[in-house]
């Protein structure tokens, strides 16, 4: 995808412009059977696939479930992309439930974390917080070096400027009003 972003057209015109309709839907797949593999906290040998964690799962012949993240550096995950270098962004929750919508954005408390795999064994070693405070976050694709991200009612981009593993610039891409 290439493209940029026209100073003065509105910025989910300039999306939809970069990304046509075979693209969104090859990336949700990927995302979906991303998010399905990575969100698994041990290997799974078929002969003991009844006592894993997951017993009513069960995934096609072939395939096998392995460890990428687990509970020591993932809290609540909601919902992961990747980046172009297979940095896994993953929206969490803190585990608390709102009474209202209003509520979630009256007082933010979501999260966006960052996983490394720094010994590129396949396994995500190491997770930062790369943005506090989200209201509501329900997806995101990384694009051109920053994250997009729902926080509701906006849209977000997020950058890391000096690769700290933290969003230190935040735009509103598309206000809610």
């Amino acid at each position: 995808m290439t493209g940029n972003i026209m100073p003065n057209a509105q910025p989910s015109q300039n999306i939809r412009n970069n990304m046509n309709h075979n693209q969104i839907l090859s990336f949700s797949t990927f995302l979906l059977l991303s998010i399905l593999f990575y969100h698994c906290t041990q290997s799974i040998d078929p002969a003991q696939e009844q006592t894993s964690l997951f017993p009513d799962l069960q995934v096609p012949e072939g395939y096998h479930l392995e460890l990428a993240a687990g509970p020591e550096i993932l809290d609540y995950p909601m919902f992961a992309t990747l980046d172009e270098t297979g940095r896994l962004f993953v929206f969490e929750s803190v585990g608390n439930v709102y009474p209202n919508s209003q509520a979630a954005i009256d007082t933010p408390q979501f999260r966006i974390k960052l996983l490394v795999d720094e010994d590129e064994d396949g396994v995500y070693d190491r997770s930062t917080i790369f943005a506090d405070g989200l209201s509501f976050p329900q997806g995101g694709v990384f694009y051109q070096g920053s994250l997009y991200a729902t926080s509701a009612p906006d849209l977000l981009k997020l950058t890391d400027t000096d690769d700290d593993g933290i969003a230190d610039n935040w735009h509103l891409a598309l206000p809610a009003k």
